[in-house]
């Protein structure tokens, strides 16, 4: 938007009428401006706190690196309504909603009135834009000389950019899995494990609810519960899912025989091959993951040491 021709335009408001939307519109924009911002901030300072304590249970949603995505989404979708998109300030109040319908799916806790609140600034954007464009018709000659088409990509060109920036932090955050940056595998703790993870392993029959998890390895950023492997209390157990089949391989500890050690060509530890009950072989392939490795390694070899020394 050209300030300069904005302020030319809007200085020919006159009448009290026209003066009092013009005023009023520009308000609502402001306001939802400010809620706008204040979401953002709430989220940044929510999600920092989440990863830092690696908050469980009902906060376990603001646990995810991925809500910096959604902050930089609603950034410049909130940039759009600055600069008076009514594109923008509807995708504002649509995404509003379906994030907080998947927040009350997550946490069975919608949050009501703070929503309902948030709703009707947002809504008052909404309108707060229309009017705005509506007098801005009826007083600026050479807006009106735009032609349709090019009016419309104008309203839509905010959510354009925030579409490429969002998708140039994806292909970036990938790019830095890809690379090992950022690690794609990694092994947990029983009390790093969410219950919704813990439910969805049930859900999937590769572990029973009478079992409890002490160590989980995901080989994949991207499928959390999809591949990996468990050491329970009772068993060790490796899972793979391959077109939503899923193909479990367990272990119980009083029948795993032998830990072997699986190297690669520079002789660095890549994977364990357990022998269980002296004749299964479970393959456990740790993606180079030589930390995981090491847990894992030292925990198994000590189920066989303990029972050597007992005999």
């Amino acid at each position: 938007m050209n300030f300069s021709r904005t302020l030319e335009w809007e200085s020919s408001v006159t009448e009290p009428e026209e003066l009092a939307k013009l005023e009023k519109a520009k308000k609502s924009i402001k306001i939802g401006m400010i809620v706008t911002a204040l979401i953002v901030a709430s989220t940044i300072v929510a999600t920092s706190i989440a990863l830092l304590v690696d908050a469980q249970g009902k906060f376990a949603i603001c646990n995810d690196p991925w809500n910096f995505l959604d902050v930089a989404l609603v950034l410049i979708i909130g940039y759009g309504l600055y600069r008076n998109s009514c594109l923008a300030s509807i995708v504002l109040f649509l995404y509003y909603v379906l994030t907080r319908i998947n927040i009350a799916l997550e946490t069975s806790s919608m949050g009501f009135i703070p929503m309902i609140i948030i709703l009707i600034f947002l809504g008052n954007a909404i309108d707060g834009t229309w009017q705005y464009h509506k007098l801005r018709m009826i007083h600026d000659e050479s807006y009106r000389s735009i032609s349709y088409p090019k009016r419309v990509f104008n309203f839509i060109k905010p959510l354009l950019i925030a579409f490429l920036f969002v998708t140039l932090l994806l292909i970036g955050f990938i790019s830095l899995i890809a690379f090992n940056v950022i690690p794609g595998s990694r092994t947990i703790g029983p009390d790093d494990l969410s219950q919704e993870v813990a439910d969805s392993l049930i859900q999937k029959q590769i572990l029973s609810q009478s079992d409890s998890v002490l160590l989980y390895f995901t080989p994949d950023f991207f499928s959390f519960t999809e591949n990996g492997v468990l050491f329970t209390e009772n068993n060790i157990i490796e899972f793979t899912t391959n077109d939503e089949i899923v193909s479990v391989q367990t272990c119980n500890h009083l029948e795993l025989s032998k830990v072997e050690p699986i190297f690669d060509e520079n002789n660095q530890p890549i994977a364990i091959n357990l022998v269980c009950n002296n004749k299964e072989n479970i393959h456990l392939d740790f993606k180079d993951d030589i930390d995981s490795y090491k847990i894992f390694y030292s925990v198994l070899a000590d189920i066989t040491n303990k029972r050597d020394l007992d005999k």
